[in-house]
């Protein structure tokens, strides 16, 4: 609510989501990409900020991505959460800093185009938190175009459904045992089975 309230108090037109990865999901991530630790696991809790609307330049938003960014670091750090500082071999491919990946200066083959934060609180490290900054059509484009982030999510969707996940969350619905599919910090760290 703080971040949003200050992007709103600078005019800034937005969107802002958060969720929380649900155990299932973190599982199956896992197993799809073959981590070791829960610490390869650095969206426990996601935000995501749209900024713009159609009728806004993309190039400007993009870089205004930069500047909401900064304003959300600066948030954050007050209420104990630091840029995450991952390990070099972690560190492939858009990384700007340790803690971003910066697919708005080069964007995927695929058009993609988004900055990816990442943040843990000091005293919390095992929780950590993604912040995701991206322009309205760079939204669409993810949502519905070449970036399409379903198709980014197949390849997760077959190992859940392998695990047996999806019957699993059905029954779980089904008995309101986890209705919000929140992850509960406890349950994160138990998944650290080095």
């Amino acid at each position: 609510e703080t971040i949003s309230s200050v992007v709103s108090n600078l005019k800034i037109n937005h969107t802002m989501t958060v969720r929380c990865k649900s155990l299932l999901s973190a599982i199956a991530k896992m197993a799809y990409n073959q981590y070791l630790k829960k610490d390869e696991i650095r969206d426990c809790l996601a935000g995501q900020i749209i900024l713009g609307s159609p009728l806004q330049p993309q190039e400007n938003l993009r870089e205004l991505c930069y500047s909401v960014e900064n304003i959300t670091t600066e948030i954050l750090a007050k209420h104990g959460f630091v840029p995450m500082i991952l390990p070099i071999s972690a560190r492939v491919g858009h990384y700007r800093e340790s803690y971003c990946k910066d697919y708005n200066t080069n964007c995927k083959s695929n058009n993609y185009a988004c900055l990816h934060s990442l943040y843990c609180n000091k005293e919390h490290s095992w929780y950590p938190v993604e912040m995701q900054f991206q322009g309205f059509p760079d939204y669409v484009c993810a949502t519905y175009g070449s970036a399409n982030h379903e198709g980014h999510k197949a390849k997760y969707k077959e190992i859940y459904e392998a695990l047996g996940f999806g019957k699993l969350s059905t029954e779980l619905n089904a008995k309101n045992a986890n209705p919000t599919g929140i992850v509960d910090p406890t349950i994160v760290m138990s998944l650290n089975y080095n």
